[in-house]
């Protein structure tokens, strides 16, 4: 900036940390920064910001956190935005513990969170299979009066079918699918709680396949999807189940991926009178 005949200053260094972080060139806004220190110029809210933002976009969690002690330290307060930022790059850098410590950090600041913010935990918690942490934070989410979103419902099947929690994953569908517009990814939720291990809700699967295809008719489930309907099946004798879902799926190789998702059902029990 000195070559260049620019001053210095807050809004300046501010803003060409902010262009670098969105052109992800995170070392040169770690190097202004370190620069506008070295001249003495003070970091606001919106310098940490975009630094935190800067680092988050290069993969740097660590760093993304050392910024965000360092605005604290300095006693610059974050706002909803640096918290929101910072509980993401957690998310993104499946860093659970983090994101959640940071989330009740904003909590004990009195600093509201918005949906993105409330999405980006449990999808965190989600990554984790931390079912318990993400029934707490999607209570919290309602009390605050903030609207769960059709990624809020996902995120919390999916941490509940990761967690052990396969009834309150199937009662958060319910739920979800009557209060949101949903998309395939909330049904894919639902199937992998169908489809996990001690499930009693392996028989609900055709029915929310049918309801998915009714509801979306213009959207190609993709083939993930088909294979947690196909894993939930868990019976030889659904086959024809089986077969149904991957065409509907429109998948290139229906046989091929039926015949391997086949190949990992479990046996049908042998008659003990035969």
């Amino acid at each position: 900036m000195k070559q260049r005949g620019v001053a210095a200053n807050t809004i300046t260094c501010s803003a060409l940390i902010n262009a670098c972080g969105k052109s992800k060139q995170w070392e040169k806004a770690l190097d202004v920064f370190r620069e506008m220190k070295a001249d003495g110029v003070e970091a606001n809210i919106f310098t940490y910001s975009a630094l935190i933002s800067a680092c988050a976009k290069g993969r740097q969690l660590d760093k993304a956190m050392q910024v965000f002690r360092e605005c604290q330290s300095a006693g610059v307060e974050p706002d909803a935005i640096t918290y929101g930022t910072v509980i993401a790059a957690c998310e993104k850098g499946k860093r659970c513990d983090d994101a959640l410590y940071v989330f009740r950090q904003m909590r004990a600041k009195r600093v509201d969170a918005n949906v993105i913010t409330y999405n980006s935990v449990l999808s965190a918690c989600d990554r984790a299979g931390r079912a318990d942490d993400a029934l707490e934070i999607f209570e919290v989410m309602r009390q605050e009066g903030v609207t769960p979103d059709k990624h809020s419902y996902a995120a919390v099947i999916g941490a509940c079918a990761s967690g052990g929690k396969l009834d309150e994953a199937m009662a958060t569908f319910r739920v979800g699918s009557r209060a949101v517009d949903p998309d395939p990814a909330l049904y894919a939720a639902a199937m992998q709680a169908c489809a996990a291990p001690g499930s009693k809700h392996a028989g609900d699967v055709p029915a929310i396949w049918r309801e998915m295809r009714e509801r979306l008719p213009g959207q190609n489930p993709g083939a993930s999807i088909a294979a947690s309907c196909v894993a939930a099946c868990g019976r030889v004798w659904q086959a024809l189940v089986v077969d149904l879902v991957v065409r509907r799926a429109r998948q290139p190789r229906p046989r091929a991926l039926a015949e391997k998702v086949a190949l990992n059902l479990p046996r049908p029990a042998r008659d003990p009178a035969a």
